[in-house]
């Protein structure tokens, strides 16, 4: 790695069997950058970025560019992060550092009304679906108050009328600096010609002031929420307070959401759906960020089965504490992961994505044989002590069904 005279961090992940090049310009500028008026500014930005530069005017010419010459790109936004992204051949590299340069400094940020449309119907969408929905609405719980962690883009459709130029003019100002991104250049390409190419087109990044995130406040009640509509199948999701995406925790709680949710022989799937019947589907997941993360157990049931769902997901976390977790449970989620670090490692877009988010946000990127060797270091023992971290935590309960208004929810497990 190296960092341009402006601080913007350089990074090139050699990939030589890959007949392509990814450029990626990862910042960190997601909603939890946005200032309590700047309410939408982060993702309004991303999309706006494809919408027309000085050179190619239109999101048309945009995309014309680069289909013609034969490549792909995209943007994504998140809590934390925004992403910037385009992939050719090889041998058009300098054509993609063209492209996204061009991009990311000379955007017109002229289609602000024709946006909030987008923005809105992609709201109305995700509204629709009742997983997404359910996963937006238990967001804002777990995270109360308003906290930009807890942002989803339903309060970025409430906040559409005070989105303006003006204020995305100046969300970028503040935070769209060098000290804020990483590039990343992967695949076939050298290091010397990846670093000079880097220096000819990035080397104008304004510096600036780091962003720092506000502490967030994970909310430490018990809270139930039940929504009744025309749901065919009940869904519901289950929050406990988790780890940060970087510590060794998040690793072994990953461990523990395998065990009990993850693949048809987990405890979870084993019991509610094989022997008992009651869910169609059901899982477990551990996921991280920069200083938090959740632990969630998700399914769908019919609604007279959820009572009774509750009530096994419930027992199966009992009868973890009470019998611990077999070595036989451990083997499998060990292979699991390995086989999981080993595919995503085989694509080029996977094996660059690994490194950035470690230097983004200061960390020592472990190498890939140091977290081979980490995954298979972690024990039974590990697994329990998280397990009794996270769910002595008071559950965060969203449930989307029919008609039902209420649930009997015990999950103390006395830790």
């Amino acid at each position: 790695m190296r960092t341009l005279a402006n601080g913007l961090r350089v990074l090139h992940v050699p990939f030589e069997k890959s007949g392509f090049v990814l450029l990626s310009l990862l910042g960190k500028v997601g909603r939890r950058a946005e200032l309590d008026n700047e309410i939408g500014a982060a993702h309004f930005l991303e999309h706006l970025f494809f919408d027309g530069t000085k050179k190619r005017p239109s999101a048309f010419e945009i995309s014309k560019f680069i289909e013609y010459h034969g490549g792909f790109y995209n943007g994504s936004t998140g809590a934390e992060t925004v992403e910037y992204w385009v992939k050719l051949l090889s041998e058009k590299t300098e054509v993609a550092f063209d492209f996204l340069s061009d991009m990311f400094f000379n955007s017109l940020l002229n289609e602000v009304e024709k946006e909030k449309t987008v923005i809105a119907q992609e709201a109305r969408g995700k509204r629709d679906d009742p997983w997404v929905s359910l996963e937006r609405r238990q967001r804002s719980a777990i995270y109360p108050g308003g906290q930009p962690i807890g942002r989803t883009i339903f309060d970025e459709e409430h906040n559409l009328p005070n989105v303006m130029k003006e204020m995305l003019c100046n969300y970028m100002k503040r935070t769209y600096v060098a000290q804020n991104f990483i590039l990343t250049i992967g695949g076939n390409i050298k290091k010397e010609e990846a670093f000079s190419l880097a220096e000819k087109y990035f080397s104008t990044f304004q510096g600036g002031v780091e962003v720092v995130f506000s502490k967030p406040h994970f909310e430490t009640n018990q809270v139930v929420t039940i929504t009744n509509g025309d749901f065919k199948q009940s869904k519901l999701l289950i929050t406990f307070k988790g780890f940060s995406y970087f510590t060794r925790e998040q690793l072994a709680a990953s461990y523990l959401a395998d065990i009990l949710g993850s693949g048809s022989s987990s405890r979870f799937c084993n019991r509610i759906r094989h022997d008992l019947a009651i869910a169609y589907s059901i899982g477990s997941s551990s996921s991280g960020s920069s200083d938090t993360g959740e632990f969630e157990i998700y399914a769908s049931a019919d609604e007279e089965k959820l009572q009774q769902l509750f009530d096994e997901v419930s027992n199966e976390i009992r009868k973890l504490f009470k019998d611990g977790i077999t070595e036989e449970e451990m083997t499998k989620v060990r292979n699991g992961a390995l086989s999981g670090i080993a595919s995503s490692f085989e694509k080029l877009g996977s094996y660059t994505d690994y490194f950035s988010p470690w230097i983004l946000f200061g960390h020592k990127v472990p190498t890939v044989e140091e977290r081979i060797e980490e995954i298979k270091s972690i024990t039974s023992d590990e697994v329990m002590v998280v397990a009794r971290q996270i769910f002595a935590d008071k559950p965060k309960i969203n449930v989307l069904t029919k008609s039902l208004t209420k649930l009997d929810v015990n999950f103390d497990f006395g830790l």
